[in-house]
């Protein structure tokens, strides 16, 4: 990640599949999760409203609370284990991150002390939008994923 930009981010509904999830078992997690929040959606009449994401209610350590889903254009109701949401609204550091999704978390780290030397309280939340399929991309060099952390 080679810059940053701050934002007003919009609040946006979302719907999402939300868990407890060790580190390690991020990776079964979307992928038992996205499917079925597409399918709930679909049924549902509504439409993704961009890429899919994962938002984070805190700091990963160890395992982390997570959501993981796709914004939505149009109303959405729960079904199983699927749930309205939203992503926050407020002001938001953006960057993007090249590479695999495990040193992710380096460029968080990164992003945090940017905004601390800027004069920013970070927030913990934070949340990694994915720009790249690695089905049709499987060079994990290639990834690209937007990443946002709240500020204050």
């Amino acid at each position: 990640m080679s810059e940053y930009s701050i934002v007003d981010y919009e609040s946006r509904p979302t719907a999402i599949v939300r868990g407890r999830v060790k580190l390690d078992d991020l990776p079964t997690f979307f992928a038992r999760s996205l499917p079925l929040v597409l399918e709930a959606i679909e049924a549902q009449g509504a439409i993704p409203g961009g890429e899919p994401f994962a938002y984070y209610r805190a700091v990963p350590n160890g395992s982390v609370d997570v959501e993981a889903g796709f914004p939505v254009v149009g109303a959405f109701a729960a079904t199983g284990m699927v749930l309205p949401g939203h992503l926050p609204g407020g002001r938001v550091i953006t960057g993007l991150h090249l590479g695999p999704y495990d040193s992710v978390g380096h460029t968080y780290a990164r992003m945090i002390a940017w905004a601390i030397a800027h004069g920013l309280q970070p927030t913990q939340d934070m949340w990694e939008v994915y720009l790249t399929d690695p089905e049709r991309e499987p060079d994990p060099s290639h990834w690209r994923t937007g990443l946002f952390l709240r500020v204050e």
